[in-house]
């Protein structure tokens, strides 16, 4: 049986040369130890084959009126593939059997836009490399009171990974769904944001697998649910901002106990 899984063994880099000169200037070790964690960051993110990205860095004060804001942001998602048990295509396919759901490292951007003093639209993609990922999603502020905000933010997402067995034909991994987002911001200052997100994805998901150019197995679609709370402070100076957040995602697969997985990660843009 030949093993074609896209969950693959990378050898993460050492962190700190342990052989490196006493001599060195500091911030050049600095320099190099950000060069290594992002190398390993982008290491971790080759890994997954449908990953759906569940970070937010979202806040429930819309944006103004025709105000836009970007950002980039690392953070990790739910790899929907392992929701799964083992699938075996004769033996020409396997995919790594893991105990639970799994998380895995992605990178992505934003955009948003101001439609009104209460209404926003947003559009966001991302990707683990071999599995990219886009959403688009509307937020309405429904409550305000003194320095209190709540919104809340639906959204349609989508997924589609291409990986490629030793027999060179496709094995696709596809899902679109929705997401809802329920948002509390506490506005400390102009400098500082609470935010506190209760979020939920439902995900009409299938894999199909090729062995021949017309001889193909799919398996599903499937109806996936995963959902989690988040906690993001929104760190503002002029028209840039940082957004670090922490927080976990509650995902199982069929017939089986949830799990809980931990999600962490940090956005940086601008609004303008």
């Amino acid at each position: 049986m030949t093993d074609t899984s896209c969950s693959q063994n990378h050898k993460l880099p050492q962190l700190i040369d342990q052989d490196a000169p006493a001599s060195i200037k500091p911030i050049n070790t600095y320099k190099s130890l950000i060069y290594k964690v992002l190398f390993m960051f982008f290491l971790l993110s080759l890994s997954a084959c449908a990953l759906m990205d569940t970070s937010s860095f979202e806040t429930a004060v819309p944006l103004k009126p025709k105000q836009m804001k970007v950002t980039a942001h690392q953070g990790f998602g739910v790899d929907l593939a392992s929701m799964l048990e083992t699938t075996v295509y004769e033996d020409d396919f396997t995919y790594d059997d893991e105990d639970f759901p799994q998380v895995e490292a992605l990178m992505g951007a934003s955009f948003s836009l101001g439609l009104k003093n209460d209404t926003e639209i947003g559009v966001r993609v991302w990707t683990g490399l071999v599995s990219p990922g886009a959403k688009l999603t509307f937020k309405k502020l429904m409550y305000q009171h003194n320095n209190i905000y709540f919104a809340v933010q639906p959204g349609i997402t989508s997924m589609s990974a291409t990986v490629y067995s030793e027999n060179k034909y496709e094995n696709q991994f596809k899902s679109i769904g929705g997401e809802l987002q329920l948002i509390m911001t506490h506005i400390f200052n102009d400098h500082l944001h609470f935010n506190f997100i209760a979020r939920g994805n439902y995900n009409h998901y299938r894999e199909i697998y090729y062995k021949h150019e017309e001889d193909y197995y799919m398996k599903g679609p499937y109806l996936l649910f995963h959902g989690g709370l988040r906690g993001n402070v929104g760190l503002y100076l002029g028209p840039l901002l940082a957004i670090p957040e922490l927080g976990f995602e509650l995902a199982a697969r069929e017939n089986e106990s949830v799990v809980i997985l931990p999600q962490v990660g940090v956005a940086l843009g601008v609004r303008f």
